[in-house]
């Protein structure tokens, strides 16, 4: 019995795709650009979406939604939810801002390419912007990745991460 369970628990373990990024670290002290976490379990990926907009650690993170994924075409898209500053102006006073980023490209073994679009839910009408984006795999950060034995367990995992850098709205 025992042996049947091992294999049945090793398919369902959530395993690490990779960290994929692309920061900017040329100011002291701040950072600008992307992190994108990976996991898969079986046939579904999870993952994090950071964006840096100023000091280099804790950057605003969201958890990938409506993930689509061809792995015979490596076709990747999914859409992630941050607040990366607060809204001034426009009847705004401090509030957090509600980023919507979008991504559709293509998910290669050691980089991410495609088109990331970002908008502001507080501001459905203003025109989106558009960004042609190459995140690199980076092993050292793969490595610090964890896996989980399960999908509760990760996103247990993820929801500690979220509380403090996840989307305020």
């Amino acid at each position: 019995m025992n042996e049947q369970a091992t294999p049945n628990a090793s398919a369902n373990r959530v395993r690490v795709l990779g960290d994929f990024e692309r920061i900017d670290h040329s100011v002291p002290g701040d950072a600008s650009g992307y992190l994108l976490q990976l996991w898969r379990q079986g046939n579904q990926i999870y993952g994090l979406f950071a964006v840096y907009v100023g000091p280099a650690g804790d950057p605003p993170t969201g958890i990938l939604e409506d993930i689509r994924f061809d792995p015979s075409a490596r076709r990747l898209s999914f859409k992630a939810r941050l607040s990366t500053g607060l809204t001034y102006g426009r009847g705004y006073q401090g509030s957090p801002s509600r980023d919507i980023f979008q991504f559709k490209g293509r998910l290669l073994r050691n980089h991410v390419t495609g088109i990331l679009i970002k908008s502001n839910d507080l501001f459905p009408n203003d025109k989106p912007k558009m960004k042609r984006i190459t995140l690199r795999r980076s092993a050292d950060m793969s490595q610090l990745m964890d896996e989980e034995q399960n999908y509760e367990d990760w996103k247990k995992s993820v929801d500690k991460i979220l509380q403090r850098l996840g989307p305020k709205w």
